[in-house]
């Protein structure tokens, strides 16, 4: 039983009030971010934001897709502030904003994964009282802070922080961080997928990336009884303490969002591409994918078509500094200091970044798939494709969204409108027949929510929508909060301000309530 105690009653209350979100910075991705910033004492920290705080030292940068980088630019001021982030990551940010790499006042460290490194937060104190009206910060904090009265200034007065960070398994130099310090014990998990340590995969990508072969997927029998998560999946940093507070990944975070693994999905895309290619000479496929991540997924269609899938220059020119860099960071990691606090291995060593000969962007190339950016993966753009080229397109949509059950109004953004808007009863019927052979192998992956087509009796080219998700599912959310079982859980997205019953609530918070420890420290985990 949990106890309640008064110190337990107050770390619930303010956990309660940790979010009270600032107006809402312009971004142009499909969901809104929280601004989160955290008070550590007489400092504090923010994770991808990159507004003004006067109790921010540092910033740290989870990944670097476009909307956890609004209001980054080549002339944002960095007012002290360290930016830390994986060596992936760093390679990325420096392509899309060459200019922060030839400032002196702008600093870009990088944190090896599963290495605990403790940081010097500067003393924001002054700063803090400067400001007429102190607005709340995510972290208020759970634990008790020290005043910051009287205080004197140097270096003396600086806050320590133990971070520790994570492979997200979301895209290429994608980390989660663990924070320990005088904000408690908080996990950040940014955009997080990670089905092994859900118990529903052996490795984050379901393929080994040192080898570039594929793994053999968890049985039935084993991925069933594995499906929730345990101590004994989960990275020991995690474990060994309680944790006051998780913001997790709440993109899919309501229950009608369950799909299979990345492995199971990407078997079902190269099985509809082998198909396509080996029937029809004259057809192309064209794979929407974001402008960074699904490399893993990437690499296994070119395996099952014995050559790299065409991307644009762009594309393979970022895969190749992402792997670069990733090589770096590993080749560091390896001459680091053995007496370092250095986690046990966990996650792709890679983080993620595509196989050397999995990309090309050559124009001499004879293959017939292409990856684009998933914007441009409709059923109206496709037929123009078709109309120019003379020759016939298939275009397949992996996505998370493939399995919402929201309708085209529901939907909480453009995208998953539009993929939901290829919704139909014939749909449904194609939807049997595409998942049959999947179904006699695994009866929940794509029988509950399995892959659809687009209508075809309009003459438009066809789309398949696979599940084929970076974010996790309400399952694996679930199997990780009641692993971790902090004292308390946010979702790191905004709800939809959408308030029709039928769209999803994301409300982590009230759906995991039960899951989360009292706050005493008799906690079992």
């Amino acid at each position: 039983p949990t106890s309640r105690s008064p110190q337990a009653a107050l770390r619930r209350e303010r956990a309660s009030s940790v979010f009270r979100p600032r107006a809402a910075m312009p971004a142009s991705s499909q969901t809104q971010l929280r601004s989160c910033v955290l008070r550590c004492g007489r400092s504090g920290f923010a994770v991808d934001y990159w507004g003004r705080n006067p109790c921010v030292g540092a910033v740290f940068l989870t990944h670097a897709h476009a909307d956890h980088l609004c209001g980054l630019s080549e002339a944002w001021e960095p007012d002290g502030r360290t930016v830390y982030c994986s060596s992936v990551t760093k390679a990325l940010l420096l392509r899309k904003f060459p200019g922060l790499a030839t400032r002196r006042d702008v600093r870009i460290e990088t944190l090896a994964p599963n290495a605990s490194v403790v940081l010097r937060l500067p003393d924001r104190s002054s700063a803090s009282t400067r400001t007429p009206k102190r607005q709340t910060t995510v972290a208020e904090t759970l634990l008790p802070n020290d005043s910051v009265n009287d205080i004197g200034e140097g270096h003396e007065n600086d806050e320590l922080l133990t971070v520790t960070a994570l492979d997200a398994g979301h895209c290429p130099g994608s980390v989660a961080f663990l924070f320990e310090g005088k904000c408690g014990r908080v996990f950040h998990t940014g955009d997080w997928r990670r089905e092994d340590w859900c118990g529903k995969a052996s490795t984050p990508f379901g393929y080994d990336t040192l080898t570039n072969q594929p793994r053999r997927p968890l049985n039935d029998e084993k991925r069933r009884a594995s499906s929730t998560a345990s101590t004994a999946t989960l990275p020991r940093c995690l474990t060994r303490a309680p944790l006051d507070l998780v913001l997790l990944d709440n993109t899919y975070g309501d229950p009608s969002y369950v799909f299979p693994t990345r492995h199971e999905a990407a078997s079902r895309v190269c099985g509809l591409i082998k198909q396509t290619l080996e029937k029809n000479e004259n057809a192309d496929v064209y794979v929407g994918v974001d402008s960074l991540g699904k490399e893993p997924l990437l690499a296994a269609i070119a395996r099952a078509i014995g050559e790299p899938v065409r991307v644009t220059p762009e594309r393979f020119h970022a895969s190749i500094a992402a792997l670069e860099a990733a090589k770096e960071g590993l080749d560091e990691v390896k001459r680091g200091d053995d007496d370092a606090d250095n986690e046990e291995s966990d996650g792709d060593p890679f983080l993620g970044a595509a196989p050397r000969g999995s990309l090309t962007c050559a124009s001499t190339s004879s293959c017939r798939v292409f990856a684009l950016p998933k914007q441009r993966v409709t059923r109206e753009k496709l037929a123009a494709v078709a109309a120019h080229t003379g020759r016939e397109i298939v275009g397949i949509l992996p996505t998370g969204w493939a399995v919402a059950n929201a309708t085209a109004t529901e939907a909480p953004n453009a995208f998953a409108r539009a993929v939901a808007s290829f919704r139909g009863e014939k749909n449904k019927n194609a939807a049997k027949t595409l998942s049959a052979s999947a179904k006699a192998r695994d009866d929940f992956t794509f029988a509950k929510s399995g892959a659809f087509v687009s209508e075809t009796t309009d003459g438009l080219p066809l789309v398949h929508a696979v599940p084929y998700s970076l974010h996790a599912s309400y399952d694996e959310l679930e199997a990780l909060v009641r692993a971790l079982r902090p004292r308390a859980v946010f979702g790191n997205t905004r709800a939809p301000r959408n308030s029709s019953s039928g769209a999803p609530t994301l409300d982590v918070a009230a759906h995991f309530k039960d899951l989360c420890f009292g706050g005493d420290e008799t906690s079992d985990v």
